[in-house]
Parts: C-alpha cells; sequence; structure tokens
C-alpha cells in the first residue's frame, strides 16, 4: 500500500511519496539539491516494489516532525515565516506542474516577500524533509550558527531551547555554563564537608 510520506529506496537513492492519485504517485529524491517533484505511474511502481527492485526505507528526518519548538522562539517564528512564503504553492493541488509551480513563484517574488532561489530552497526543504512545518526549520539547526551549538548527532540546538520527545533538553551556551555553575556549586558544598581541596572551573 502506497502511502503520503513514505520513503523508498531504489538504486542507493532514496525517494518521499508527496501524492498518492489512483494512477500516479509524485514523489521527490531526498538527497538530491536540485530535485523537483517527479510524476511516477502507480501500477509500475507497486510492481517494481513487488519485485523488490525497490523497499521501503527508514524516513532520515522523522524525529524532526517530532520537535517541539520554544513558544515564539527565534526558530519557530522563522518556521513560521518560512511556511507561510510557501503555503500558496504546497496547498494547490498541482503543485507538481512545473508550469503550475512556476507561475505561483513567479506571483511570490513579484510581491517582493523573497527571491526565487529561496522559494525553491524552502519547497524543497518542505518536500524532502517531511512536509510538516518543522521541515522548514532554518537550516543553521544542522550546521550550527550564531548562538548555536553544533552536535555530532545533528540531535541538539542551542539557543533557543528545542525538545524532541526521547531526547531531552537540547543544551546551549547558556544552560551549559547554568549547569557548571550548580555542579561546581554542589562541588564546593560536597568538599566543606569533606574537608578536601576545591576546584571551580570557568
Amino acid at each position: 500500500m502506497l502511502r503520503i510520506n513514505d520513503v523508498y529506496e531504489f538504486d542507493e537513492k532514496k525517494y518521499r511519496i508527496l501524492k498518492v492519485y489512483t494512477d500516479h504517485i509524485i514523489w521527490i529524491e531526498l538527497e538530491n539539491q536540485k530535485a523537483l517533484p517527479e510524476l511516477y505511474t502507480r501500477s509500475t511502481l507497486i510492481e517494481v516494489i513487488e519485485s523488490g527492485n525497490i523497499k521501503i526505507t527508514t524516513d532520515p528526518f522523522e524525529d524532526m516532525s517530532l520537535m517541539v519548538l520554544e513558544e515564539n522562539s527565534v526558530y519557530q517564528i522563522k518556521r513560521d515565516k518560512n511556511l507561510a512564503i510557501i503555503k500558496p504553492i504546497i496547498e494547490h493541488e498541482k503543485f507538481y506542474d512545473s508550469n503550475i509551480r512556476a507561475s505561483l513563484i513567479n506571483e511570490i517574488v513579484n510581491q517582493k516577500i523573497t527571491t526565487k532561489q529561496t522559494i525553491y530552497r524552502l519547497l524543497r526543504q518542505y518536500w524532502q524533509r517531511g512536509m510538516t512545518p518543522n521541515a522548514l526549520i532554518p537550516q543553521y539547526y544542522n550546521s550550527g550558527g550564531k548562538g548555536v551549538k553544533k552536535a555530532v548527532n545533528n540531535k541538539k540546538l542551542g539557543r533557543p531551547r528545542i525538545i524532541s520527545e526521547g531526547t531531552g533538553a537540547l543544551i546551549d551556551e547558556e544552560i551549559e555554563r547554568l549547569f557548571r555553575r550548580v555542579i561546581n556549586q554542589y562541588m564546593l558544598n560536597e568538599n566543606k564537608h569533606r574537608g578536601g581541596p576545591t576546584c571551580l572551573n570557568n
């Protein structure tokens, strides 16, 4: 059964299903910076899946949909602004049609809201990352931006705080300093009781 947002792997490439119609499906390649939605015959896809040449796989952006951004944080404000920009396109029934999509993009550009390049980037980001508002969290979430501590596993953020189910608090520099002060104070009190030396690190 073909479902929207399922991710399939074919020839070492991953594709996300964006829309399922009676005779066709729309999908997009995930790791292609120039990818756009593609129309594919539904019956052919089912045949290839049944042959084992295409297999359903894990969604690399699944955790992103579970994140809860801090209210009125920089990330939430930017995410919602990004969503508002591309909303007329992603809500259009024929978003996959290149001519219709181009016309809608030009309308937005003519309003002096943003550039064509930015719109295409946001569209790819939205479609490739799972078609949820969180798919539009600013890109420096993954790379580390000003005031953002880069995490090796891409699970942590700096300011503002972001909570993800099962991951606990994601720590920024301010919280880290607070933790350090609390730990140092705890060590100070412990050493006073024990009569040992105190070592404070700033």
